[in-house]
């Protein structure tokens, strides 16, 4: 004979206990899915772009007449516009295959970069450590859900 005993969470956690451990496994959900996505859709890199331009765009969208909508018709203008005058203005051109540059401007970017590269590392390693990291592991957390969350409920599509 086997008995069973029930067991109510709510018996031994507040509201805001599970709402707490509830967000603590969501975070480590999208974390671990993130890290499992990262070698075949970039990953966190991905998202964040996604996130970004999903954030950017309807902020801008309040304050340009038309909204989202007007936003990416004068994009696609500028796009046009731009590659019809891409080959009178372009001074950068690499290799699509080898990524090696192929004129004078590539090549002075490219070196600079790399006489420059103990300093840019420096510098950035610096600005990294000012941030404190608690801080920014909680800000792109909140930020992570809060974007799952419209894009969950539809209000993130656009």
């Amino acid at each position: 004979m086997t008995s069973a005993t029930e067991i109510k969470i709510e018996d031994y956690l507040s509201e805001q206990e599970m709402h707490d451990v509830a967000l603590d496994v969501f975070r480590s959900m999208v974390a671990e899915s993130l890290r499992r996505q990262e070698r075949y859709y970039g990953g966190v890199g991905s998202f964040v772009s996604n996130m970004a331009y999903c954030t950017v765009l309807e902020e801008c969208g309040k304050y340009v007449e038309g909204g989202a909508d007007e936003i990416r018709k004068r994009v696609a203008e500028q796009v046009d516009r731009h590659i019809g005058d891409l080959s009178a203005y372009t001074i950068y051109h690499y290799d699509y295959d080898t990524g090696e540059p192929r004129n004078e401007g590539a090549r002075i970017v490219e070196a600079a970069i790399a006489e420059n590269r103990q300093l840019i590392e420096a510098k950035v390693r610096e600005l990294l450590d000012e941030v404190p990291k608690k801080k920014l592991r909680d800000q792109i957390a909140y930020t992570v859900e809060e974007f799952v969350g419209k894009w969950l409920s539809g209000d993130g599509d656009d």
